[in-house]
């Protein structure tokens, strides 16, 4: 925080101190990244076809749990979309790739390692899953479920993401019914919870 920090704007209480030390703010950008219209870390890459979509939907492969959710628009360009259920993830799942957008149904557990006999003297083995998620990859909640992403006890996340393709972070909503379930513009990520996940982390 930067306790000295001007005002965000001209209008009095409206950003301040509090909100623009906590706030990075880009060049290329007038005002606030949060809420921003016209920024997203993305859209230069996506419209340059730097991060380019799959031609066919290929969430069968990546893994055979995930569903065939359709398509959604991303700065004008259809993106086929890879439902993933809630439940357990395992290292049997491929690495989520940015060339589709993800929808996580509902809490997804990687690992067993929540599970009270995964543990000392229990009758199940700890797993140690991993899961991987590329840079510029776009995962995307339903409002509907809160869902959430629980890396358990004994497995890992590798989430690649950079500062030029972090790792997108959103909520959207979902229609279980329609054959393109995301029902939002997955662009807007002006919620709460929602942003970006630049820096390349290994958590265990």
């Amino acid at each position: 925080m930067t306790p000295s920090a001007a005002d965000a704007d001209d209008i009095p209480g409206n950003g301040g101190p509090f909100w623009d030390g906590w706030t990075f703010r880009h060049p290329n950008v007038d005002g606030n990244l949060p809420g921003s219209d016209n920024f997203h870390p993305l859209r230069a890459e996506i419209e340059d076809g730097t991060i380019a979509p799959s031609p066919t939907n290929e969430c069968s492969t990546i893994s055979d749990t995930f569903l065939d959710g359709g398509q959604v628009s991303v700065f004008g360009i259809p993106f086929p979309v890879c439902v993933i259920p809630g439940g357990r993830y395992d290292s049997d799942a491929g690495t989520l790739t940015n060339d589709h957008v993800y929808l996580l149904e509902d809490t997804l557990n990687v690992g067993n390692g929540q599970n009270e006999e995964a543990s000392e003297g229990g009758s199940l083995t700890v797993a140690n899953d991993e899961m991987v998620i590329e840079a510029g990859t776009q995962l995307m909640g339903s409002d509907e479920n809160n869902p959430a992403v629980v890396i358990t006890r004994g497995s890992t996340i590798d989430a690649r993401g950079t500062a030029e393709q972090p790792i997108i972070l959103g909520a959207i909503n979902d229609d279980p019914s329609a054959t393109d379930r995301i029902q939002d513009d997955p662009t807007e990520l002006g919620g709460r919870g929602q942003g970006w996940w630049y820096r390349a982390q290994r958590i265990r």
